[in-house]
Parts: structure tokens; C-alpha cells; sequence
């Protein structure tokens, strides 16, 4: 029996009362508080600049919308940037979202978003080809049309406090995506503008915080007929959940209150007569022609905005010298597996079906276009000489002009079956050639295995050819290597990507694994007259068939069959037309519009021959107005990517 006095007996009882009260009026409030917390992120972060890019030199920063894809040849792509102070807790969010809100019309079936590793550029100032290069793609929505929202998780990015910036785009061929502005917000209005959420919890923010009916219609200004109006001040952010973070300008008094309804019902045929003379100047050093004639046979695709120009001004040099471009922001560089950090490896394979020595075919070809190629591409066969040769070592090694190989192996004298199970000869020979990577050349480079398999698919089972059978032929290359000691090697699949393949039904059982593919890769070319393959770049790049409805375009199966791989044109190439030459230097200039339309090719490797099996000609220098507008093309910053990084 316990003889301590009765207050002391009472202490740890009061204690453990005042405690259990405690705990429950904590819990009350953080109950209360947290049904806040529950359903509302714990920071609203809006962006301190948002603007799209048109590929032309005006800036679009002070509009109340944003548009990502393409749409009558021109193309868009949003750009997000944000600043982000103190972390919610001090730690880095167990939940991040970027939220965009949809501002009329209807949503594209993809919308990408990409890491922007540069974040020197502004709103104001963001326009023609001063858009820096695009990094790595943080994700795919496949919203419905008239989805109020579209949402990405950006958690993995979001981890300390800093600036960061962001892409949206929409491959060409799907429409244009619409999207609420920070102008777009109003003081005493639902919050529509771009926003990071910031979640301490974990949990996903609920839509309902933000709304899921689309804003009003924001149509876009008339063609402008003065300076194209300069962006607001933007103030830096402070995190606050519940306070805008940029002031509201009014919109402009004479914006419109009207989309339009339907396509125009005629084709421009030219641009404007004259640039605004206050606005931003025209280009001293502007590519050398525009098109005299448009395609025939133009993509179905919505209407252009009102407004948007469809060519450059009248009396735009025809001759300009080589334009002095803009630097990539920051400097883009070869990462692990030689994915660049931002932008795009540009390539070549030279003098294709040709006898001309390689390093002259190549030097001749960088001479004449105006740069050195960051890849160079080359084809062997069967189990005769090892690669790479000492030419091609050479070619990587060129002091002042380092350059990563891309080598094509094509085996022969045994099926895909038989080497699939160990054919002796092929092994024999795979062993060779590891003992001379590994002795001869460390650096990484690329390596695919019969590129474009699917024209030799032979579906009966027990032919040795059929698309499994090729998929284990690459395996047993691919893992024989490796065993051997060869860890340099990039491994390619490479596609033929022929829209009548790409929908038989063993075309899936083609792709050999994820563990022995490192980047997909596809061959795709552009045809100069009328019909099959005749358009602009984002026909190239997402192909579809009228026949064949159900092909969502190469480029938007890839995505969607491998989102973590990276991205190669391992072949591409315009076809010379003698009835239409004006062709290929429109594709050329298609390209530099349209190229981060497609953020996940990391990768574009011209084939440039005088005369394919069938005679055609993709030289970059077919015409004087087609090497001009190559050379335009390749000094693009999307293409500035280092390799010594």
C-alpha cells in the first residue's frame, strides 16, 4: 500500500490528464487545420514567367493564354518558370504537381512536360529561335478534350528551394492545347493561372481546389498592327498558399470575346506587307527564302488562331550570311548512356551508297553544311573485318572535333533463330569483336543490331525470321558482349517505321527488353512530291495512314510504349523532287519550327546519299536554296549539345 501524501498520488493522474487533453485539442486542431492541409496543397506557387514560342521575333509573355502544339506549319511551345522560396516543413515535398488550366477548346489527346535546364531567358524577351533547348520529358497526360485541368507530377524535381523551368508540348498532328495565363488571373477570382503545389502530406492535391470547368475563352489578339505588348513586371514569389504571387494586369481593352468556329476557308498566301515598326526588329540574319508554294495535301489540323502569322514579312533577305545564333542555355551535354542533359545530338551518315572514302565523305559533307557533326553513322555487315575500324576510330578521335559513332550491324550467313540459339560462326566472330572493343576502343557508342527488321519478318512459325526470333537475335548479341567484357556499347533498336508494319500484329514482339535496349529509334523520310510521306517535319515524325486510322503516328507510340528509353531518328532524310525543288528547304525550315514539339528524341541522324535502290536523292545540297536552308537548320541551339561535357 502506497502511504505517499494525496497530491502527489493526484500528480501524474493531472499529468496524464493535462496531456491526453492536450493531445486531443491537437488533434482537434490539427484535424481542423488539416482538413485544409488534406484537400489543399501547403504552398501555391505561381510562375514568375510564362510565355510560348512560336518560332518567330515577337514575344507572346503579356497574353492572358498559353499554347503548346502546332497548327498550320506554325508551332508552340510553353514555357513555365517558377521560383520556389522556403519548402513547406523545411523538407522537400512529399508531393509536387504542376497544374495548367484549360482556356478554351479542346484538349490534344498528348500533352509532355519537359525539365528546361536553362533559366535564363524571360518572358518579355522569349521569342523566334532564343527558346532554349528542352531536357529531359517529366511526363505524358492523355487528358480528355474538355478536361478543366491537366496535371504532372513534378515530386522528383521539386527538392530544394531554387528557380525551375518547364516545357509544355503537344506533338504536331494533335492540336493545340490552350492554357489559362498568370494574366489570365483576377483579383477576387478563382485561380486559374499555372501553379506548383507543394504538399507536405503526400497527398494528392483534389481537383476541386482548382477547379475542373474550363476558364472563358481567351481568344488571341488580332494580327497585330503595332508593337506586340511587352509583358507586366512580375514580382519574385513568396510561398503562400491562398495569396496570388503576381499582380493582375486588366486585360486590354480591345481583346476579343469570340473563338473562331471553323477552319479558314482560304489559304494565305503570303504574310504580312509590312512589320510593325516599333515592334521588335526583323532578323537581319533570317533564313534565306520562305516557300514560294505550300503543300497541296495539308494535314488536317484546328484551326489557326486569329492572328498568327503564316509567313514572314515581305522583303526578308534572300541571301543572308550564316546567322549568328544565340548559345544554348545553359551548355547542353552528353549524360550516362550518351543522353544529352538538353537538346538534341545532330548526325550524320555521309556519302551513303557511295564509294567515297568515309573521312572525306564526312569532312566534305561538315564543310559544306557549315559545322562538325556530333554523330557519325556507318554500316557493317556479317562476320568478316571488327569494328570499329581504325578509320572510323579515327573519325571519333579528330583532335578539335570529337564525334561519337554510331555503328550498324547487320549479320548474315545464319537466320535470327540460329543465332538467337548460339550459332558457332556468329559467336565466334561476337567474341572477336569484344576482345577488340575492349582493347582497342573505351569510349561509348552507339551500336544497333539489322536496323529496320520489320521489311524481312517472315511470320511463320519455325521460318527463323519471324519478329520474336529477331527480338531474341538481339538479346543474344546484345548479352554475348556483355559476358565478353564490352560495357561501352549503347545498344539501338532501330525501326523501319512504315506505317503498313507498324500495325501487324507481331509487330510488338519485335522489341528485344528494356534491360538490353538502351534508346528506340526509328528511320523515317520525307517525300518531295505529292502522296505517301509529303508534308513537314511532324508528318515525318508521327505518320499516320488514312487507311489506318488506329496508328497514333510513330513518335506518340514511342512515348507511350517506352517512357523511360530515349529517342533517335537514326535515318532521316527529304527526297528530291525536280517538279517541286522548293520542298525540301521548306522541310528543312519545318524542322527548326517543329523540332521540341517531339522533347523526347534526343537524337536526329541525316542519310545523305545521291541515290537510294530506287534512284531518289536526299542530299542536303540537291539546290542552293535546300544547302542554305540545311546550314540555317544546323546552327539551331537545340543542336548545340557538347560532347566533351
Amino acid at each position: 500500500m502506497s502511504f505517499l501524501p494525496v497530491e502527489r498520488r493526484r500528480r501524474p493522474l493531472v499529468v496524464s490528464l493535462v496531456a491526453t487533453l492536450a493531445a486531443i485539442v491537437a488533434a482537434v486542431s490539427i484535424g481542423l487545420l488539416g482538413s485544409r492541409v488534406s484537400t489543399a496543397p501547403d504552398v501555391w506557387i505561381g510562375p514568375s514567367d510564362d510565355a510560348y514560342d512560336l518560332g518567330l521575333p515577337y514575344a507572346t509573355g503579356a497574353e492572358p493564354r498559353l499554347v503548346a502544339g502546332a497548327s498550320a506549319g506554325l508551332a508552340a511551345i510553353t514555357y513555365l518558370k517558377f521560383r520556389v522560396g522556403a519548402l513547406p516543413g523545411g523538407s522537400p515535398p512529399r508531393r509536387a504537381e504542376l497544374r495548367l488550366t484549360r482556356a478554351g477548346g479542346a484538349l490534344p489527346a498528348y500533352v509532355e512536360l519537359s525539365r528546361v535546364p536553362g533559366n535564363q531567358w524571360a518572358e518579355r524577351t522569349l521569342s523566334g529561335y532564343g527558346a532554349p533547348p528542352l531536357g529531359t520529358v517529366l511526363g505524358t497526360a492523355r487528358p480528355d478534350p474538355l478536361d478543366g485541368t491537366v496535371v504532372f507530377d513534378v515530386t522528383p524535381v521539386i527538392r530544394a528551394a531554387g528557380t525551375y523551368s518547364f516545357a509544355v508540348t503537344a506533338p504536331a498532328g494533335e492540336g493545340l492545347a490552350q492554357f489559362a495565363a498568370k494574366e489570365a488571373d483576377r483579383p477576387g477570382t478563382r485561380q486559374v493561372q499555372p501553379a506548383l503545389w507543394l504538399s507536405a502530406t503526400g497527398q494528392q492535391i483534389p481537383p476541386r481546389e482548382l477547379g475542373t470547368t474550363p476558364a472563358p475563352a481567351t481568344p488571341p489578339p488580332s494580327p497585330p498592327a503595332a508593337a506586340p505588348p511587352t509583358a507586366s513586371p512580375t514580382a519574385s514569389p513568396t510561398a503562400s498558399p491562398a495569396v496570388s504571387q503576381v499582380d493582375h494586369p486588366a486585360p486590354p481593352a480591345d481583346w476579343p470575346t469570340t473563338w473562331p468556329t471553323a477552319a479558314p476557308t482560304t489559304w494565305p498566301t503570303a504574310g504580312p506587307t509590312t512589320w510593325p515598326t516599333d515592334g521588335p526588329a526583323v532578323p537581319t540574319e533570317w533564313p534565306t527564302a520562305w516557300p514560294t508554294t505550300w503543300p497541296t495535301d495539308r494535314p488536317t489540323a484546328q484551326p489557326l488562331p486569329s492572328g498568327w502569322p503564316t509567313a514572314p514579312p515581305s522583303g526578308w533577305p534572300t541571301a543572308p550570311p550564316m546567322p549568328s545564333w544565340p548559345p544554348a542555355d545553359p551548355g547542353c551535354a552528353v549524360g550516362d548512356k550518351l543522353v544529352p542533359t538538353c537538346g538534341v545530338l545532330w548526325g550524320v551518315a555521309p556519302g551513303a551508297h557511295t564509294d567515297t572514302p568515309r573521312t572525306v565523305a564526312l569532312h566534305d559533307f561538315e564543310q559544306k553544311t557549315g559545322r562538325d557533326q556530333a554523330v557519325y553513322h556507318a554500316y557493317h555487315r556479317g562476320t568478316g573485318d571488327v569494328f570499329p575500324t581504325a578509320e572510323e576510330m579515327d573519325i571519333a578521335r579528330e583532335p578539335g572535333h570529337k564525334r561519337v559513332l554510331f555503328l550498324n550491324w547487320k549479320p548474315t550467313g545464319a537466320s535470327w533463330a540460329s543465332i538467337a540459339r548460339g550459332d558457332p560462326a556468329t559467336d565466334a566472330y561476337l567474341d572477336r569483336l569484344a576482345e577488340h572493343i575492349t582493347r582497342s576502343f573505351p569510349e561509348p557508342f552507339f551500336l544497333t543490331i539489322h536496323h529496320e527488321p520489320e521489311n524481312e519478318v517472315t511470320a511463320e512459325a519455325g521460318s527463323g525470321w519471324t519478329a520474336h526470333d529477331y527480338a531474341m537475335m538481339f538479346r543474344h548479341v546484345i548479352q554475348r558482349l556483355r559476358d565478353d567484357g564490352v560495357s561501352n556499347v549503347v545498344s539501338v533498336m532501330a525501326y523501319m517505321a512504315y506505317v503498313p508494319w507498324n500495325v501487324q500484329p507481331w509487330f510488338e514482339d519485335l522489341y528485344p527488353g528494356d534491360d538490353v535496349v538502351d534508346w528506340v529509334a526509328w528511320d523515317s523520310y520525307a517525300y518531295s512530291d505529292p502522296g505517301y510521306g509529303y508534308g513537314d517535319f511532324a508528318e515525318m515524325m508521327n505518320r499516320r495512314s488514312g487507311s489506318r486510322p488506329a496508328w497514333p503516328g510513330f513518335y506518340n507510340w514511342a512515348a507511350t510504349r517506352f517512357p523511360t528509353k530515349p529517342l533517335m531518328v537514326a535515318e532521316w532524310g527529304v527526297w528530291h523532287s525536280e517538279s517541286n525543288q522548293g520542298h525540301k528547304p521548306y522541310f528543312f525550315r519545318s524542322v527548326a519550327q517543329q523540332v521540341q514539339l517531339f522533347p523526347r528524341v534526343k537524337a536526329m541522324v541525316y542519310f545523305d546519299t545521291p541515290h537510294n535502290q530506287q534512284g531518289m536523292d536526299s542530299r542536303v545540297d540537291s539546290t542552293e536554296e535546300a544547302l542554305g536552308a540545311y546550314c540555317v537548320l544546323g546552327q539551331h541551339p537545340a543542336f548545340r549539345v557538347a560532347l566533351d561535357g
